[in-house]
């Protein structure tokens, strides 16, 4: 695989990322580790990834996940199996610079230089600010060196990356078939038979019932609950110790400098006359003249200025308000004609997009923030956190002084706190009075009763926990949930019975010579209009089926032959026409589809270099995880 590389590295190749180094920001994980940092955690080629790395990058994961799940995370956090991915995206970025040092792969300072100058966070007013960029690691914990050596290893995959996606290539007829299935239109005629029609019918015997209970007892589980005595360390008790100075707050202003400046900025609304591209000089005269009469209209109308988009009408218009905008973060022609409108102006500018006529709605002039007005937020902000560490380094002493034999009891009395104990608590149950905990069932995991487990963190301060009783996962005896599997027994059975309903009446139509027409007859029966592959038939939830099932069938065999499951129910469904891409539809779309089928074959090629590596790799799991 490797030579198969070096011999396409000349040709066309794109950027794909294939596991960027994250920045060591410091995020917090919520349980404090006690394991020996320089513990290996596996060998990938006798080359060791430390437990520590392995902690680090599992933070960065369990934050990422924090943000797209937001508050669904805690509940759903046990079935993401977050440190099994965590252990694999540092073998496979392990592996991927293995390859790339194998291969040759470098990356000069100058290359370095260049993308350092290039990145928006450090520059101001478009240019490279040095003390910006001095700020943002100073704020991350980070040196140049270690900055600028994670922006090599990120130079280097992307490097690799283009080596990788080179080798992808995509033919004429690979081309011309794609264009004819995916422009094809299908329309047909269906019917839902929901489960819930034949409810009415369903029966359950209590033979039923305990066969079914007997069957999916898992379904039926309460889960393992934990019980614990602790101490909590509160916030309040270390702010009057907190000492910050002028000059620490003077610091953490210079530090957050970026939060208390405010951009240049513009308010605009545009009505956009899309273009495709590349746009013949047809298309292009078109657009620019209903762009202009839409100008002429907006300078002369007193409807409102968006309006005028509904008024025009056409599939090729999109209008709407884009907010606030600052300089840099559109393309440049949008930004140079939207920063020299005054608000209340309107005008015209060409994109790739198309043709915008643009309206400023109000202008925000770029500010900073004196530190004089922030000064006292600041210094609460501080004094924050300096008790929470305060807290947290008490709260590891009273954890040392646990594992060496003090009851909870004598630690209380000694920092005059109270015990608590919690009730029994699965891993998806909020804590009554420890608002804010983050990986508590992970801190005792492994814990017998009487143990303590690792310092944690909540809203209001830290906590010392032991474990007083695991109780394991059981099953509710059936008495206890008969209802449930009552319901559960009827609702399989009404499926069961919508699925029969819908053989029987595919059956019937089977011998029809237009089994649409016929199905189109029946009660309840509808017909689609000209469907492409991602188009949704409106009304029908299960639409995706129904297209699918559709698009699959042969016009000689126009009836699907057996009924289609959705969760409402079972499709009964027919084609009635298939309907093939004019020659101008393959041309308008031409570029569009290489350019999706290419990233697509790049991202397979990819995919099978990293199976590659890591079929030949020598991977040996040296810590438990």
């Amino acid at each position: 695989m490797l030579e198969l590389m070096r011999k396409h590295a000349g040709s066309w190749v794109i950027k794909i990322l294939l596991g960027a180094i994250a920045l060591a920001f410091a995020l917090s994980w919520g349980v404090s580790s006690y394991y020996s940092q320089q513990q290996v955690a596996v060998k990938v080629n006798q080359e060791p990834i430390t437990m520590a790395q392995l902690q680090e990058e599992l933070n960065n994961l369990t934050e990422e996940s924090r943000r797209q799940f937001g508050a669904q995370y805690d509940r759903i956090a046990p079935l993401l199996n977050l440190k099994e991915r965590a252990l694999q995206r540092l073998v496979e970025r392990t592996l991927l610079f293995q390859a790339a040092r194998e291969m040759g792969v470098t990356v000069s300072d100058q290359e370095i230089r260049r993308r350092l100058l290039a990145i928006p966070n450090f520059q101001a007013g478009g240019q490279f600010d040095f003390k910006r960029y001095q700020r943002a690691l100073a704020q991350n914990r980070m040196t140049p060196e270690s900055f600028e050596s994670s922006l090599r290893g990120q130079l280097t995959l992307e490097k690799l990356s283009s080596l990788v996606a080179g080798a992808a290539a995509l033919s004429p007829l690979e081309l011309e078939q794609a264009l004819s299935d995916g422009l094809t239109k299908v329309r047909g005629a269906y019917l839902l038979v929901t489960n819930d029609s034949q409810l009415a019918k369903a029966q359950a015997t209590p033979e039923e019932l305990e066969a079914y209970y007997q069957q999916h007892k898992r379904d039926y589980l309460v889960p393992e609950k934990i019980s614990f005595s602790y101490l909590v360390f509160p916030l309040a008790n270390y702010r009057d110790q907190a000492r910050i100075s002028d000059e620490d707050v003077a610091d953490a202003y210079e530090r957050d400098y970026a939060r208390y400046v405010q951009a240049e900025a513009v308010r605009v609304s545009h009505i956009l006359v899309r273009l495709s591209d590349p746009a013949g000089p047809t298309e292009e005269a078109a657009a620019k003249q209903k762009a202009e009469e839409l100008l002429a209209k907006a300078k002369q109308s007193k409807e409102p200025f968006l309006a005028l988009a509904k008024q025009a009408g056409g599939k090729d218009l999109e209008n709407g308000d884009l907010g606030f905008i600052q300089r840099g973060q559109t393309v440049a022609p949008f930004e140079e004609a939207a920063f020299a409108l005054e608000p209340g102006q309107v005008g015209l500018v060409r994109s790739p997009f198309g043709w915008h006529v643009i309206k400023a709605e109000e202008r925000r002039q770029a500010s900073v923030t004196p530190l004089e007005k922030v000064r006292g937020e600041l210094k609460a902000r501080l004094v924050e956190a300096q008790a929470r560490e305060r807290a947290e380094v008490a709260a590891e002493a009273a954890f040392n002084q646990a594992n060496r034999g003090q009851t909870l009891a004598d630690l209380a009395a000694k920092h005059k706190l109270s015990v608590t104990k919690s009730p029994a608590v699965s891993s998806d149950q909020p804590i009554p009075g420890l608002s804010g905990v983050k990986g508590l069932f992970e801190a005792f995991e492994g814990l017998t009763p009487g143990q303590a487990a690792p310092v944690f963190s909540f809203e209001n301060g830290s906590v010392l926990a032991v474990l007083e009783e695991r109780l394991p996962e059981q099953v509710r005896p059936l008495e206890q949930v008969r209802e449930e599997v009552r319901l559960a027994v009827l609702a399989a059975k009404a499926q069961e019975l919508a699925r029969q309903e819908a053989a029987k009446l595919i059956a019937t139509l089977a011998p029809e010579k237009d089994p649409a027409a016929a199905l189109a007859k029946k009660p309840g029966a509808k017909r689609t209009a000209w469907l492409g592959e991602e188009d949704t038939v409106e009304g029908l939830a299960s639409s995706p089926a129904l297209v699918k099932a559709l698009f699959l069938r042969p016009e000689v065999r126009p009836l699907v032959a057996e009924p289609v499951p959705t969760e409402q129910g079972f499709l009964v469904a027919a084609l009635s026409g298939k309907q093939a891409p004019s020659p101008q539809a393959k041309e308008e779309k031409r570029q569009e589809f290489s350019q999706a089928l290419l990233a697509q074959r790049q991202r397979q090629l990819q995919e099978t270099f990293v199976a590659d590596l890591r079929a030949k790799a020598d991977i040996r799991l040296l810590s438990k995880l």
